[in-house]
C-alpha cells in the first residue's frame, strides 16, 4: 500500500471506530438505562425520561382526575348520572407501567434508535375493566322504567287439567352487554363527562312455543297415604303443592327444599309423626317427606341425574325400600338435575289417598326405566323399658312396638325398546336402623332396667311403630 491509500484509509477508520463506539454506548444506554425512552406514553401521559417510579406517580394523578369523570346515560326524557371510577374496576398503577416497561424492554433497536428525538409517540394503552355487577344493577333500574321482561313460553300445569302449552311474549329494554360496548374501553383524555344513548333493543324469550310442542309426559309415580291422618295429609298437600307446576331448566339443579321452603307454622304446617334419633314422634312437617319420596321415583324413572339423596333413619311403608328419599330444612336436601337440553315441569295432585307425581318434558327424551331394590339383610330389634310416673307400681304399658331394621340396594335399569337392559346402575346401599319395643313401667316395679333386652325378633314380627313398614324380601319394581 503506498503513502497515499494509507493517508486515505486512516481517516475512515478513525470514522468507523467513533461509529462503533457510539453505536455501542446508545446499545448500553437502550440496555442499561432505568428510565423510559423519548416518545413514551401510558394512557395519555408522557413519561420519557422518567424512571418507574416517577412514571406510576405521574399516573396516579391521572387516576385521580378520571375518578372525577362523570358519565351520562340518557333515553328521550330519561336520564342517569354516575362517575365512571365507579362503573370500573380501580387501576393498578404500578402493574399498568411495569406492564408498559417490560413491552419497552422488547421493542426493537432500530425502532428505539430512530426515535431518539421523540417525534414518534409510543402510545401503551392500558384497556378499562368494568364492573359487571354494578352496571346489571342499573340496567334493572333502567329497564323498570324504559322496558318490559320478556316472558318465555312455559307449561301450565293444573292439578286436574294436566298440561297447557302458554306462548311467549317478546320484551324491550336495555342489555348490560350492549351498554360496555358503548362505554370507552381504553384509558383516554377524556372530557369532563362522557354522554351514553342508552341501547333499547327488543329481548327474545329463551324458550319459545315451537320449543315445547314436543312435550308431554315422561314419567309418573303414585303413593298411598291415610286421608284419616288430618295433619300429616295437610302437610302433605302443602308440599305437593308447591312443587306443581314447577319448571327445571336444561342444566338446572332443582332443590326440594328451595322450592318447598321452610316448613313453619307460619307457613301452615302441622304437627305428625316424624322420625326422630330412634323412633317416631310429633314433629312440625311430618309427611313432607312422602312428597320427596314420590318426586324421587318419579325423577329417576324420567332418567334424571341425582345430586342429593338421602334415606329415612328407620323403615317406612309408601315407597320399596332403598327408594325412599328424606328431607329436613337446613340440614337434609333431595336435588336432582335436569340432564335434557328441554325444560322439564312437575305436576303434583293428590286424589283421596293418592300423591301422584309426574314429569313432563321433551318426548324425545323419554327413556324406558326400571326400579329394583334388594334386601340383603334384616336386622332384629330388641326392647327398651322405660319408668314412668304416669303409672302405677307393678304397672306395664307397650308404649309402640318394635320394628326390625334392613340392609338394602337400589338399582335403575335402562331399557331399550325390546325390554332389554342397555345400562344398570346402582342407585344405593342404605342402612335403616331396626326400632326397640319400647314399654313403660311402674317407678316401684322390681323390672326397670333402661337397657335393651337381648329379645331379637325374627323377620317375620310385626313391625308397628307409626310408619315403619312390615319385613320385605326379594326385589321391588
Amino acid at each position: 500500500m503506498n503513502r497515499d491509500s494509507l493517508k486515505l484509509w486512516i481517516p475512515v477508520a478513525i470514522l468507523a471506530g467513533l461509529l462503533i463506539a457510539t453505536g455501542a454506548s446508545i446499545l448500553q444506554w437502550f440496555y442499561s438505562s432505568e428510565r423510559f425512552l423519548p416518545g413514551v406514553e401510558i394512557a395519555g401521559v408522557k413519561v420519557e425520561g422518567l424512571s418507574r417510579q416517577e412514571a406510576a406517580a405521574e399516573l396516579q394523578k391521572k387516576v385521580e382526575r378520571f375518578e372525577k369523570i362523570r358519565v351520562h346515560f340518557f333515553k328521550d326524557d330519561f336520564s342517569y348520572d354516575t362517575y365512571l371510577s365507579r362503573l370500573c374496576v380501580a387501576p393498578d398503577v404500578s402493574k399498568i407501567v411495569e406492564d408498559a416497561w417490560t413491552a419497552e424492554q422488547q421493542r426493537g433497536f432500530f425502532s428505539k434508535l430512530s426515535n431518539l428525538g421523540g417525534s414518534t409517540p409510543i402510545v401503551y394503552k392500558p384497556a378499562l375493566e368494568y364492573q359487571e355487577p354494578v352496571i346489571k344493577s342499573m340496567v334493572e333500574i333502567w329497564n323498570s322504567q324504559l322496558g318490559n321482561a320478556s316472558q318465555d313460553a312455559r307449561i301450565e300445569i293444573d292439578a286436574q287439567k294436566g298440561m297447557t302449552i302458554i306462548p311467549e311474549k317478546p320484551g324491550r329494554g336495555v342489555r348490560a352487554d350492549s351498554v360496555i360496548k358503548e362505554l370507552p374501553n381504553q384509558w383516554a383524555d377524556f372530557s369532563s363527562t362522557i354522554d351514553i344513548l342508552l341501547p333499547i333493543e327488543e329481548t327474545e324469550p329463551n324458550i319459545k312455543a315451537s320449543d315445547l310442542q314436543g312435550m308431554g309426559e315422561l314419567s309418573t309415580y303414585t303413593t298411598q297415604f291415610k286421608t284419616y291422618e288430618i295433619n300429616r295429609s295437610s302437610n302433605l298437600r302443602l308440599a305437593a303443592t308447591a312443587i306443581n307446576g314447577h319448571m327445571v331448566p336444561p342444566g338446572a339443579v332443582f332443590s326440594f327444599n328451595d322450592t318447598v321452603g321452610e316448613r313453619t307454622v307460619k307457613s301452615g304446617y302441622s304437627e305428625a309423626k316424624v322420625i326422630v334419633g330412634n323412633r317416631f314422634e310429633p314433629g312440625l312437617g311430618g309427611g313432607v317427606c312422602q312428597v320427596s319420596s314420590t318426586l324421587y321415583n318419579s325423577v329417576l324413572l324420567a332418567g334424571m341425574e341425582i345430586v342429593e339423596r338421602h334415606n329415612h333413619g328407620l323403615a317406612i311403608t309408601y315407597v320399596p325400600m332403598g327408594l325412599d328419599a328424606t328431607v329436613s330444612y337446613g340440614v337434609q336436601d333431595f336435588q336432582f338435575k335436569n340432564i335434557t337440553a328441554s325444560p322439564i315441569y312437575m305436576r303434583a295432585v293428590t286424589n283421596g289417598g293418592e300423591l301422584t307425581i309426574s314429569v313432563y318434558g321433551n318426548l324425545q327424551d323419554k327413556v324406558n326405566v326400571k326400579l329394583l331394590h334388594y334386601i340383603d339383610g334384616v336386622i332384629g330389634y330388641g326392647e327398651t323399658r322405660e319408668v314412668s310416673p304416669d303409672l302405677a307400681p307393678g304397672e306395664e304399658r307397650v308404649e309402640s312396638g318394635g320394628a326390625v331394621g334392613y340392609a338394602s340396594r337400589a338399582y335403575r335399569q335402562f331399557l331399550d325398546d325390546s325390554g332389554k337392559v342397555i345400562k344398570e346402575e346402582l342407585l344405593s346401599e342404605d342402612y335403616y336402623r331396626p326400632m326397640n319395643r319400647l314399654v313403660l313401667v311402674g317407678p316401684s316395679s322390681p323390672a326397670t332396667s333402661n337397657a335393651p333386652s337381648t329379645q331379637t325378633p325374627g323377620p317375620n314380627s310385626n313391625s308397628g311403630g307409626g310408619d315403619s313398614p312390615k319385613p320385605q324380601n326379594g326385589v321391588r319394581t
